[in-house]
């Protein structure tokens, strides 16, 4: 059994461990919206990050005018591939003293609710939208996701 709900401590959700597949999904907040979510296929690389920060990620952020995109801080965790050297090299030629991790000139602030929206409001949130039925396939656990994010008003961000 996993413990999802903070504001109720005796809501459960039972998960299944046999999983039928897994998905990598990035998604970032900048401000008060949602930016992504970005699928990254297979396992996660340092190779497949690095790709997603210099080729993936100013696509998706082409929206974001230019002198917020300038002043923005990336921040991530420490995920294995976002600590690999090329990712680091990345990152410093996307975010040159702007990044937030493991190995960089700032570290990542663990159990920071203001600093870390990611893991105290997203991830819980898409987790308990995507998991209120179990998904079928992929492809339906990719819909729900997408779904879940553009519904997200940036009231709620």
């Amino acid at each position: 059994m996993h413990y999802w709900a903070p504001e109720n401590p005796h809501w459960m959700r039972e998960i299944d461990h046999q999983r039928r597949w897994s998905i990598n999904v990035w998604c970032g907040i900048l401000g008060n919206q949602v930016i992504g979510p970005y699928f990254i296929e297979g396992q996660l690389t340092g190779q497949k990050y690095a790709t997603f920060i210099t080729e993936i990620l100013p696509a998706l952020l082409e929206n974001v005018p230019l002198n917020i995109r300038l002043g923005m801080w990336y921040m991530h965790d420490g995920c294995p591939a976002h600590y690999a050297r090329v990712s680091r090299e990345a990152l410093h030629r996307q975010f040159p003293h702007r990044w937030i991790g493991r190995d960089g000139e700032f570290l990542w602030p663990p159990r920071s609710p203001d600093l870390t929206p990611m893991d105290y409001f997203l991830w819980g949130t898409l987790k308990n939208t995507v998991y209120c039925e179990p998904p079928t396939t992929v492809e339906n656990m990719k819909d729900r996701i997408l779904e879940t994010c553009n519904r997200l008003s940036s009231e709620t961000i």
